[in-house]
This record gives structure tokens, sequence and C-alpha cells, in this order.
């Protein structure tokens, strides 16, 4: 009879969770910073403790799942299974009996755990909410993207600003002296797509992360004068996949095409790099999700982050 085991990560298990993370890790870009940056250190990745899930049926054992839970008590998760067509959904009899099992077993676990969120595909986030036990204060459903180059209207690869930028306006790579500059701009970002309802913004929070991003992630700004009005860069690195997030564009500066400038820069050097670009947009953010779409990027899955 079929079962399952969660173990933590250890030096022996490392290189198959890796493996089998990268596999799917357009899926959970941040999981796979976190566990490439056990062996090679970076303030990039999230810092935190590795699961790794198997299911056990006679003598066989088989990698079914990754998850990580990090310091600040966020679950990132890789559990292609619950979502994807596999051979553990192909009798669903069975397979809503091995949830069970495995959603006994992530309880045990999670019970010693204060967990203020989970991020992740829409099927698996609702596992861990799950196994948490207790329903969270907000609950938030994207649609993750994946850049497809043959789908997009213009050639990233030799994107230029100036083709979406009207006169007056321009387009740079940030660094930490921005800091102060971009703090406007970021903490309209957080109050509008971050924070959860009833939490209040933190300034010494929010600019103490802004200078850890500037420090360690891209971030292009398109600025009128000295303001920088919109930007976007990347939040989570992987071996094969950046993760673009933080787009946004102050309010009186909308419809002007500068968030699709600013996220033109990211995917470019994105593929200078040889990753991939994904990211993940809001369900009811119609304008959002056309823009994406004529810049080539897909749907590939529904994304949800939770916050308790």
């Amino acid at each position: 009879m079929a079962d399952f085991q969660i173990e933590p990560l250890s030096s022996s298990l490392f290189n198959q969770a890796k493996q089998f993370v990268e596999t799917n890790e357009k899926y959970s870009v941040s999981l796979s910073a976190m566990i490439s940056a056990i062996k090679v250190p970076t303030p990039a990745a999230p810092q935190g403790n590795v699961y790794c899930i198997f299911k056990t049926e006679n003598s066989s054992r088989t990698l079914e799942g990754v998850f990580g839970i990090t310091h600040g008590e966020l679950i990132l998760h890789n559990v292609p299974f619950l979502f994807e067509d596999s051979p553990l959904r192909s009798a669903p009899d069975n397979f809503g009996d091995l949830r069970t099992k495995l959603l006994k077993e992530v309880s045990e676990l999670l019970k010693p755990h204060k967990i203020f969120s989970i991020m992740g595909e829409a099927a698996s986030s609702d596992f861990f909410c799950e196994a948490a036990g207790k329903e969270p204060v907000c609950r938030r459903s994207y649609i993750l993207m994946e850049y497809k180059p043959h789908t997009a209207e213009a050639d990233f690869a030799r994107f230029s600003p100036k083709s979406l930028l009207q006169q007056g306006f321009f387009m740079r790579s940030c660094l930490q002296s921005d800091a102060e500059a971009l703090y406007p701009l970021q903490k309209e970002y957080d109050i509008v797509e971050v924070l959860p309802p009833g939490t209040e913004h933190n300034e010494f929070a929010c600019k103490m992360s802004l200078k850890k991003n500037l420090a360690y992630h891209l971030i292009y700004a398109v600025f009128y004068g000295n303001k920088p009005v919109a930007k976007a860069g990347t939040n989570a690195m992987g071996t094969y996949y950046f993760q673009i997030g933080g787009v946004f564009t102050a309010k009186e500066w909308r419809n002007k095409h500068l968030a699709r400038a600013a996220v033109g820069a990211v995917v470019k050097e994105a593929l200078v790099r040889g990753k991939k670009p994904v990211l993940f947009v809001k369900n009811q953010n119609e304008p959002a999700k056309t823009s994406y779409t004529h810049a080539g990027f897909v749907p590939c899955a529904d994304y949800e982050i939770c916050y308790f």
C-alpha cells in the first residue's frame, strides 16, 4: 500500500531534490533559488528549511514533491502530482486516498510553525493551506504566465525602450543609490499589490527590502525627469527561469506603455543570460493580462498567494 514520508533535505538528497524542482522550475522559481543557495549562499534567495516528499510502496521509493519553509514562515512548494497529469492522478479514488495520507504527514510537520504565507501553484497552495489547519485572512488568485518568443509582437532579444517610450521618458537599470528616489513608487506598489488587508505600511522594512533587491536583483525604472514613474524587476532567479515581479506604474502615468517597456528590458536581460522569464498577474487585472499577452506571455498555471 502506498504511503508518504517527509524528510529534511540532506546532502545525500540535495542533487535529487534540486533536479526535481528544476524540472518544474517555472512553478516555483523562488524554491529553486532557495535550494541552490544551500550549496552556494546568496542574499537574493530565501533562507529556511527544505523538505522532500517521498511516495513509498512495497520496496520502491519515489520523490513526488519538494517544499520549503522560510525563516519568515513562508511556504514555497513544488508538488506537481497535486495539479499535473501523473500516474498518481490516473485513478481519482486512489488519488484522494493518497492526498489524504500526504495531508496528514504535512499537517504534523507544520504544527510547530506559525505560517505567515503560502505562495505557488493554486491547487498545491490550497493543499498547504488545508495542512496548516487554518483559513487564510487573505487569498489572492493569479495567472502564472511564461514568455514564449514566437507569440510576442516584438522581439525582446533586440528590444529598445525607445520603441515604446514617448518623448520626455527614459529608462535605465537601477542601483542601490536609487533607493530613495524609488521609495515612493515602491511604497505605492506594496500598498496596492502586496500588503494583506489591514496591514500597515512599514517604511523602514520597505526601504530595507528595496535596497536588498537593488543590490541583488534586476530592477529597471522609467523616469520622467528625475522621477521614477514605472518599474519592473526580478524577485526570484532560478537555474533556468527568472521570475519577474514588482511591476508597477504610478496611477497618473498609466496607459503609456511604461511598465511594458520596463518588463521588456527585464525580459531582454533574462534572454541574454539564457533564462526563461515568468511572471504572475492578478486574475481580475484584464488590462495587465492583455498587455502581457501582447508582449509574448502565455498562461501556464493558476497561482495563489495566501496570507494568515
